[in-house]
């Protein structure tokens, strides 16, 4: 049993270990058995692979898919749709699971998954096939099927260009035109699956108007209508060196005086290498250097293309120069046209309303004619016939008259054509019949010459041939086949009708089904009920055959019945038209004219366009993407620069710049002209990645299309390229230490570097740099050529001199990292460290006049750059300490003065300078430990003293102290003149001592009472200023302090009391002003001040006059008037008798008009001088301006003080002021009486 176990499981291994080997071998199988070709879709769920195989006779195109559904309950089916070069579906037939819709889009059935291939047959010469793919889906889901349409997105869902075969490539054969008449050119399709190949089935054989049967055409209808020859160039490609430096031309030139840009070398016909022109002017003008020449022989090549540019005077900017020289082709391919002309009644003047279309065809095909035989050569190669149609019977019994195709170097075609056209316009409008004949006369011809028809119709058809089988395209019924012996005649419309009361209006007696909607007949299911049916359908018969079906409307307008109703409006009809022609590049080759003169115009465009085909460059195009590294700089300009020159406008008109990239479409040059195209581009030095001194290329590849019938045949531009210098910036660091110790320095430093002038807002602006040293060195320096995006990172964006506009870049070191200890200052480049010293300490105590600290202050010290320096003030708020003051200058402040003190007028200035030293007020000031000692000291607002003189009391003392005296010195002078007079007698003494007992006794009286005399000093004049504001909204209102200064209606905490949308003056309101001065100084000495105010705030008026009436200082009355623009404006001029005077304004009434308006009056407001200036501090109010309004404060009453009552004064004595003058006057008149008694005494001795 063991040994079965180990033989079992040996197998087992040996199995495990042969499966790797064996997928290997499975995946190399599936490999080889994998469709060769070009993969163009490789998803999980879909692999579409094209291949193509070209042999004498075809080109096969192969398309191999294999697709599966990505849900168990989902069924898939594919979507192919051939294109030929001009972008349009090529027909297709296929049987076997597959269908063909309208839009010859091969359509699979839905299945699980499938795998097959389709092919495609065209003719040899058909060099471009496009694919586009597409799928549906198929879900059940319950039983119930759901449709999905186009299921891949769009990076699939694409068109794809199949690969070209290698022998078109190299072959120049022309296409040749089917030699059968069939009603569809259908292009060969097979399709097959893993299982089976189905082969090709031709097309129906359905009988037509020519009468012959049409089998199955394997060409691209649309490739073989080329005008002119199709030559294949094979590309001259510019050859690019890329290295370190960029990438540039190999072969290059550098334009004269030019040092930035370099741009590749011409080549000529014949050559095998580039001209070796290393260098020219660049002179637009040029028209013979670093041309690359395509095709032709030496010294006439086919066409010449060159691209260059050049620097200008900008910095980066750089002028670019497109050239393409066209010639005439050497090999043309010959070309046959018809002009199918309507010659139906209503083109003469007579029947249209004077319009001379005849004429002017007539013109016309002259002329068309005539310029063609300009060239000889093409003249020889180009054919013209004619046909001109009306109905049977006018013109002719077929309704038909032909010229049949000749050279137009013909000598009789020309006049052939006139004779033709000479003949009566007459008749209706069978254009079924001129088309049908224009394509009999093309298609006749066997040869392989290019065919179009020009068509020329003033009108709706009015006959057409009976339709036998139709089809809907784009909505309209198409005929597909007819009876060209039936024919509808609906008179001048195109909507079937009845006719000259016959119940038929067709030839072949067929009655018409009628509903509301008019007269029809059906086929197939289709209403045919005009004659646009069988017109659209000949011409799509003709247009399938390859022939280019050119249309013009002449004068055409609504189809209208001959009741004058609108069948089909104007707009509709010129739609129908433009279904008749065929499309080029997208448009129609419909053309619409509203006079005779536009049909001229049009055929003179069509010979011109004749010619051109002969041109090298047919219709081509430029496609010139702009190089990443650039932006262009306004607009760009063609112009016509050959011997031969070209329309500007219809140059310019095709010339569009989008998406970065310029392109031209349109392009017809032949021999003798040429075209340049001339734009500026900036080099773009401002993106992160930009490198100088790199070439960069100005474009991407640059190609021409010199022949839009094969427009995958293109060559190249050469592109020339652009490279900016760069800039070296030199970092410098300075060192300065004031102690000479270094050992604080940093081993290295970053710099935050900026550039300016940029334009990119998204550019970078700022960069960084760190540059190192040593202590070593007291300057270190760092040259760079790039910077850091980051502090830190690695130097990563490069240096360039100027913007993208050609401006210099500045750039500049604009902050540093933080070096601690030391202070940065910046110049440009170079960055100085200075050591800084140890931060100092400011000390500030502040103190009365007489050096007693005192509380209540606020100080502000800023630096020299207005920073503020944050302080610290001790608990008894007099020691105000700032510290880690570093050298500069700084201000110190007092903000507030402490209450009852006057603040310092003038801030005081400290400078610390950098050696240490400190100034105060430019004054040396004592640093003690490390500490800046500064008193401040404020001197004390005085109190409000008495107002007027001492008193009556102080002259009395004064005066006895004095008589005092004078009666000691009398005693003392009686006892002296005793002793010396003892002899005299008794009488005579006697009299002496008494006169001067009385001087001496009445001297110092009279003295004492002159000395009141004296007046006070005036004090400077006081203007008052009164604003009585009124709050219309009583819950705004609010309680200010005035500070004496106006209110500013901005900027002012309290500017909602001068809003004239809150508040308003008020006129008459009438105040009485008093003198408080004695007032207050009687009150002070019993209450304080504070409360003084608010004793008066709060008492009434009644009160507070009953409290003044003693001192008898009423000043007068104000009222409140408009001044300057302002209601409730009152002024008051006062002179104080002393610094401290004070003043008490009282409102008593209102004008009779606002008593029921405002709800109370203002509180009384008293005024104690000084007032101090709140802004500038140190100095006082000369003019005070008062608010008194209304307020809210709920007024609390306090004791009233007991009116003081002053002594009764003597009767003939007045209080304080008068009695001063009184006493004057008597000690006048004593001293008087004193000298007078004295001189009496004097002569009796």
């Amino acid at each position: 049993m063991k040994k079965k176990w180990a033989v079992s499981l040996s197998l087992l291994v040996l199995l495990l270990s042969l499966l790797p080997s064996i997928w290997q071998t499975y995946t190399v199988v599936a490999e080889t058995l994998e469709p060769p070709g070009t993969k163009l879709i490789t998803q999980e769920d879909l692999t579409v692979v094209s291949s193509v195989v070209a042999t004498q006779q075809d080109n096969t195109w192969e398309v191999h898919y294999r697709f599966k559904a990505s849900q168990t309950n989902e069924k898939r089916r594919l979507k192919f749709q051939f294109l030929n070069a001009q972008h349009q579906p090529i027909k297709v037939q296929a049987e076997k699971d597959w269908s063909v819709n309208e839009a010859n889009q091969l359509i699979g059935t839905f299945k699980t998954n499938d795998e097959g291939t389709v092919k495609l047959v065209t003719a040899k010469e058909t060099a471009t096939v496009y694919l586009k793919v597409q799928a549906d889906s198929r879900v059940t889901t319950n039983g119930k099927e759901e449709d999905k349409q186009d299921i891949l997105s769009q990076d699939i869902a694409k068109v794809y260009q199949l690969p070209i075969p290698e022998a078109v490539k190299a072959s120049d054969s022309s296409a040749s035109m089917p030699s059968s008449n069939n009603s569809e050119t259908v292009a060969s399709s097979q399709v097959s699956d893993s299982k089976t190949s189905t082969s090709a089935v031709e097309a129906d054989a359905t009988e037509n108007s020519l009468g012959s049967n049409a089998l199955l055409a394997r060409t691209d209808a649309s490739l073989s209508n080329a005008l002119g020859a199709n030559v294949p160039y094979q590309n001259i490609a510019p050859d690019y060196q890329t290295d370190t430096t960029g990438t540039f031309p190999r072969n290059n030139w550098i334009p004269t005086g030019n040092q930035t840009v370099i741009n590749h070398q011409g080549r000529k016909v014949g050559a095998t290498d580039w001209d070796k022109n290393t260098s020219w002017d660049g002179n637009p003008f040029d028209k013979t250097n670093s041309y690359i020449e395509y095709g032709g022989t030496t010294g006439n090549p086919d066409f010449a293309i060159r691209k260059y540019a050049k620097e200008t005077a900008t910095p980066g900017l750089y002028d670019v120069y497109l050239n393409v020289k066209g010639n005439k082709q050497i090999k043309s391919k010959p070309m046959d046209i018809v002009l199918v002309v309507d010659m139906s009644g209503s083109m003469n003047a007579s029947v249209n309303g004077g319009s001379d279309r005849v004429g002017a065809v007539q013109k016309g095909v002259a002329n068309f004619i005539k310029t063609i035989q300009k060239d000889k050569n093409i003249a020889d190669n180009v054919r013209v016939g004619l046909v001109g149609f009306s109905r049977p019977g006018a013109i002719s019994d077929l309704g038909y008259l032909t010229v049949n195709m000749a050279s137009v170097s013909s000598p009789e075609l020309e006049g052939k054509i006139e004779e033709l056209l000479s003949n009566t316009f007459t008749g209706g409008t069978f254009t079924q019949l001129g088309i049908r004949q224009g394509t009999s006369m093309l298609m006749n011809d066997k040869s392989s010459n290019s065919k179009s028809m020009i068509l020329l119709t003033d009108g709706v058809p009015t006959f057409s041939n009976q339709v036998t089988s139709a089809t809907v395209i784009d909505g309209s019924i198409v005929g597909k086949t007819f009876n060209d012996k039936n024919i509808d005649y609906p008179s001048n419309t195109s909507r079937f009708t009845q006719l000259f009361n016959s119940k038929f209006a067709n030839n072949y007696n067929f009655t018409y089904n009628t509903d509301k909607n008019g007269y029809y007949y059906t086929v197939g299911g289709n209403r045919i009920q005009d004659t646009w049916a069988a017109t659209l359908g000949e011409a799509k018969i003709t247009k399938d055959f390859g022939i280019k079906l050119h249309a013009l409307g002449i004068q055409v307008g609504a189809d209208t019945y001959n009741n004058g109703s609108i069948y089909l409006s104007d707009a509709d009809v010129k739609a129908k038209m433009a279904s008749l022609a065929s499309s080029e590049l997208g448009k129609t080759l419909y053309k619409s004219v509203e006079d005779p003169i536009g049909v001229q115009t049009y055929l003179e465009d069509q010979a011109k366009n004749v010619v051109s085909s002969f041109n090298t460059i047919v219709n081509g195009s430029i496609s010139d993407p702009l190089g990443q590294q650039f932006v262009y700089e306004g607009k760009p300009d063609i112009q016509s620069v050959g011997s031969v020159k070209i329309d500007k406008n219809i140059l310019e008109d095709n010339l569009k710049v989008a998406d970065r990239k310029l392109s031209l479409a349109n392009l017809n040059l032949g021999s003798g002209q040429e075209v340049q195209i001339h734009y500026q581009v900036r080099l773009n030095t401002e993106t992160n990645d930009f490198v100088p001194n790199k070439w960069y290329q100005m474009n991407g590849p640059t190609t021409l299309v010199p022949n839009n019938n094969s427009p995958s045949n293109t060559v190249d531009f050469a592109v020339p390229s652009a490279k900016g210098p760069g800039t070296t910036l030199k970092f410098t660091k300075n060192w300065v230490e004031y102690d000479g110790v270094k050992t604080s320095r940093p081993s290295n430093v970053t710099y935050e570097v900026t550039r300016s002038s940029s334009v990119d807002q998204n550019a970078w602006k700022k960069g960084y740099i760190t540059v190192e040293g040593n202590t070593t060195q007291d300057s270190w320096t760092k040259s760079t050529q790039q910077l850091a995006l980051k502090a830190g990172d690695p130097v990563s964006v490069s240096l360039p001199v100027y913007n993208t506009n050609g401006v210099a870049f500045n750039y500049a070191v604009t902050a540093e990292a933080t070096v601690p200890g030391y202070d940065s200052q910046i110049n440009g480049l170079t960055v100085t460290n200075t050591k800084q010293f140890k931060p100092l300490t400011l000390a500030v105590t502040k103190t009365d006049s007489g050096g007693k600290k005192i509380t209540g202050a606020t100080f502000k010290l800023v630096d020299g750059k207005g920073n503020a320096i944050t302080g610290t003030v001790d608990a008894a708020g007099s020691l105000f300490t700032y510290t880690n003051l570093k050298a500069g200058s700084y201000t110190l402040t007092e903000v507030k003065a402490p209450d009852g003190y006057v603040g310092l007028k003038n801030p005081i200035a400290i400078v610390i300078s950098d050696k240490g030293t400190v100034t105060v007020d430019s004054q040396s000031a004592v640093v003690d430990n490390n500490t800046i000692q500064l008193s401040v000291k404020n001197q004390q607002k005085g109190l409000l003293p008495a107002t007027g003189g001492s008193g009556r009391t102080g002259y009395w003392i004064t005066g006895a102290i004095l008589f005092s005296v004078m009666v000691l010195l009398a005693l003392f002078y009686f006892l002296r003149r005793r002793q010396l007079l003892n002899k005299q007698s008794a009488k005579k003494s006697a009299k002496l001592s008494g006169s001067i007992l009385v001087v001496l006794l009445t001297l110092p009286l009279g003295l004492g009472l002159v000395t009141p005399v004296k007046a006070a000093t005036p004090e400077q004049p006081i203007s008052f200023v009164l604003h009585k504001r009124v709050f219309k909204d009583s819950e705004r209102l609010k309680t200010r302090e005035n500070t004496g200064l106006p209110i500013s209606p901005t900027g002012s905490a309290d500017k909602d009391l001068v809003d004239g949308s809150i508040t308003y003056g008020l006129n008459g309101v009438t105040f009485q002003v008093f003198d408080a001065t004695q007032y207050v100084t009687d009150n002070l000495a019993k209450m304080s001040k504070s409360d003084l105010l608010k004793h008066v705030t709060n008492s009434d008026k009644d009160t507070l006059i009953s409290e003044l009436s003693p001192y008898q200082s009423k000043i007068g009355e104000l009222i409140t008037k408009a001044d300057a623009g302002e209601d409730g404006v009152a002024r008051l001029t006062v002179n104080p008798t002393s610094a401290s005077s004070a003043y008490l304004f009282i409102e008593m009434k209102l004008d009779p008009s606002d008593v029921n308006r405002v709800k109370m009056t203002a509180t009384p407001m008293l005024v104690i001088l000084p007032v101090e200036n709140p802004i500038e501090k140190g100095t006082n109010l000369t003019t005070i301006h008062l608010y008194p309004k209304n307020t809210q404060i709920k007024v609390t009453t306090p004791p009233t003080l007991p009116p003081t009552k002053p002594k009764k004064p003597l009767p003939i004595l007045p209080q304080t002021g008068e009695a001063k003058a009184v006493m004057g006057i008597l000690g006048v008149l004593i001293l008087g009486a004193v000298v007078l008694l004295w001189q009496k005494q004097t002569r009796t001795k």
